[in-house]
């Protein structure tokens, strides 16, 4: 039901496609940060390459390795974009995903790159002497001495405006293009998360319109959600277990299907406009 965004182009592109998507949401901006705890190699591609395959592990080497070429195509990619003519933020941020943001923070540091007037433009450099910053997270190498012997330890923690967008949506088939659009900006579980608590709330809210249809007191209401809570919704090849455990999540709904026109609250009284 709701996103959060540290980038403010990101936000500002995921919130343009919600816009033209029809989709009802709040936005609102406060005090976050973003952090990356792990260890760094520290090298151009091939420094970093060498370092990798000195690791005993195999299991540890293949997986680097892999990690390092899926980084450096994202630099290739880029490039061969940027070559081709001058793009903006959200351009790249739509057609290669979010590993752009981290490409580009890196040409930037190696005066690769260079901004005006929004677009982004190449300088003429060689790929192999640039300086990257190849970052492992922390627990993903298990032979920690030789990670501590290759790499350095890394913490990176940067205080920003963080955006959070709130889906103010019940129907079906807006949560689908809610996802279909999440999907470009955030990773898979993300997406996810949103959507089946979407999925939760129009069950919900459906519940809710049978209520006040049959004229219950909004007390009976939010004791029907506790008492069978958490409930079963069985559908083909799939199975959604929606729990309630706090009275004022039922009243936030209460409260969203009344400014939506869908219910009258009154009191202790719950009826349909």
């Amino acid at each position: 039901m709701r996103f959060v965004l540290k980038n403010e182009h990101i936000k500002d592109a995921f919130v343009w496609e919600l816009k033209n998507a029809g989709i009802k949401f709040q936005i609102r901006e406060e005090l976050g940060f973003e952090s990356f705890i792990g260890h760094v190699i520290v090298g151009t591609f091939e420094e970093v390459k060498q370092k990798i395959e000195s690791f005993s592990s195999e299991d540890d080497r293949k997986a680097m390795l892999s990690a390092l070429k899926t980084f450096k195509e994202g630099f290739i990619k880029v490039m061969e974009e940027l070559k081709e003519s001058p793009k903006t933020f959200n351009e790249l941020l739509n057609k290669y995903g979010t590993l752009v943001g981290e490409v580009l923070e890196q040409l930037l540091d190696n005066n690769a790159i260079e901004v005006k007037d929004g677009k982004i433009f190449p300088k003429d450099f060689d790929l192999e002497n640039l300086i990257i910053q190849f970052r492992i997270p922390l627990g993903a190498v298990r032979n920690f001495e030789e990670l501590e012997k290759n790499a350095e330890q890394f913490a990176y923690i940067d205080f920003m405006p963080q955006y959070v967008v709130e889906i103010k949506e019940f129907e079906i088939n807006k949560a689908n293009r809610v996802l279909e659009i999440a999907s470009k900006y955030f990773n898979l579980y993300e997406a996810l998360e949103a959507y089946f608590a979407l999925l939760g709330k129009n069950i919900i809210a459906k519940e809710l319109l049978e209520k006040a249809k049959e004229k219950v007191t909004k007390d009976i209401a939010i004791k029907h959600f506790l008492e069978n809570s958490p409930f079963e919704v069985k559908e083909e090849k799939r199975r959604i277990i929606i729990g309630i455990s706090h009275p004022k999540a039922v009243e936030d709904i209460l409260r969203e299907m009344e400014k939506r026109g869908q219910v009258l609250v009154k009191g202790n009284k719950i009826r349909l406009p």
